[in-house]
């Protein structure tokens, strides 16, 4: 049953109760009444007695593989659940609603799953809502702009139990999906906050995931740090405080650039400054994509409201060889310092798969910022912390692939 706590709800309580103790008595079998609810109440007898509150298991990926067996087809569940968590979250319903998409399609996409079942939460969730949990979402990227009391209580029942909205209902709230006719809808594909969920393939590297976070961020007039993230302050490379960094702006109209800011010259590999490290564009997000640079995965350039400039240094990926990470962060860092002597420089680490007990990081010259698995949340908020895990298991998946196959019987 789905209800409200009200004393009409409190009497059929009651008398479920009797029923099922009845039942009991004469079957000599147990009987359970459950009682759902999308808000967070506790149930309650017409005589005041509560109900057991039970808490079912939160989904996972083994929960995709158990809903999408019916709508398989005969296609093999690892190609279906990345489709399924991309486009749905781990929000239960979206999550049946999805996998129903996936059954009709031969060849679905996220595109097209997010598409159909966006149609069919569009039907009960009203434009009004859809702001709402836009705000929502907005004010937890934001951690210390808390959402009023109106926001999330109409918000409520449609989070998944870390708190996080399910990236179809994402998507419709940033005006990703857009209606075509009548109650039809598509999704922009090239909108930084798709690409974010969009990970249906092994390949879908976690630097594409993070850029995106970023540019997504730039468009929302957000800082570049939330304000619950951890920032480790190293006194020998800054005379700015904690609070300094908290506040460092993206700049306006970021668009992306392949170019490098490092090189290496000759058989010995001397690391150099290219002509964009050497005069960096402050409206370029630096993001290569190539392996002659010192371990900088992207690069772009913000300031403090005081005026003071910072360069954001990204290292993405970073496994159990995090001292050789720290190595090349370091190197990074000293040629912009020497360069640009007037302005900060900040690491912000991707250590998913590194190990809990690492030390490495205490050899930073700059501040930092780690991403280990407990920051996730913290560093993307409960909205898109999910598919960052989800897409650095991928990887880690796709890599033993690709080793296997390389390896001769």
């Amino acid at each position: 049953m789905a209800m409200v706590n009200t004393p009409d709800v409190r009497q059929i309580i009651s008398e479920l109760a009797s029923v099922a103790t009845e039942y009991y008595k004469t079957k000599e079998s147990s009987c359970y009444v459950f009682i759902t609810s999308l808000k967070d109440l506790a149930f309650f007898t017409s005589n005041g007695r509560a109900a057991i509150t039970w808490t079912p298991e939160h989904p996972n990926e083994q929960t995709a593989e158990v809903i999408l067996q019916q709508y398989r087809r005969g296609r093999p569940a690892e190609d279906l659940i990345p489709l399924l968590i991309s486009s749905a979250g781990f929000h239960f319903r979206s999550m049946v609603f999805a996998a129903r998409v996936i059954g009709e399609f031969d060849s679905p996409t996220v595109q097209s799953i997010v598409g159909k079942v966006y149609d069919r939460w569009k039907q009960r969730v009203s434009d009004s809502t859809t702001k709402r949990i836009k705000e929502f979402i907005v004010s937890e990227c934001k951690r210390g702009v808390s959402a009023t009391r109106e926001v999330i209580d109409e918000v409520e029942e449609f989070l998944d139990h870390t708190g996080a909205v399910p990236p179809l209902l994402v998507c419709g709230a940033f005006g990703l999906v857009k209606k075509i006719y009548r109650d039809h809808h598509e999704v922009d594909v090239n909108a930084p906050l798709y690409r974010m969920f969009n990970c249906e393939y092994m390949h879908t590297p976690l630097e594409q995931f993070g850029e995106s976070y970023d540019l997504f961020r730039v468009t929302e007039e957000l800082l570049v740090l939330k304000r619950d993230v951890q920032i480790h302050v190293v006194p020998d490379g800054t005379k700015k405080s904690t609070a300094w960094f908290r506040g460092l702006k993206y700049p306006d109209n970021l668009t992306i650039s392949t170019d490098s800011l490092f090189k290496t010259e000759g058989k010995s590999k001397i690391y150099e400054l290219t002509q964009a490290g050497i005069s960096p564009s402050k409206e370029k997000y630096y993001s290569p994509g190539k392996t002659n640079h010192p371990y900088v995965d992207r690069v772009f350039v913000t300031k403090n409201t005081d005026g003071r400039e910072c360069f954001v240094l990204l290292q993405d990926m970073v496994n159990n060889d995090v001292p050789k990470a720290v190595h090349g962060l370091n190197k990074a860092g000293k040629l912009l310092k020497e360069q640009h002597r007037e302005m900060e420089v900040l690491y912000i680490l991707n250590v998913i798969g590194a190990g809990p007990n690492t030390t490495s990081q205490q050899n930073l010259n700059f501040t930092y910022v780690l991403i280990g698995e407990n920051e996730l949340g913290a560093f993307y908020s409960a909205h898109f912390a999910p598919v960052a895990r989800f897409i650095r298991k991928r990887n880690l998946m796709g890599e033993q692939k690709r080793r296997e196959q390389a390896t001769p019987a």
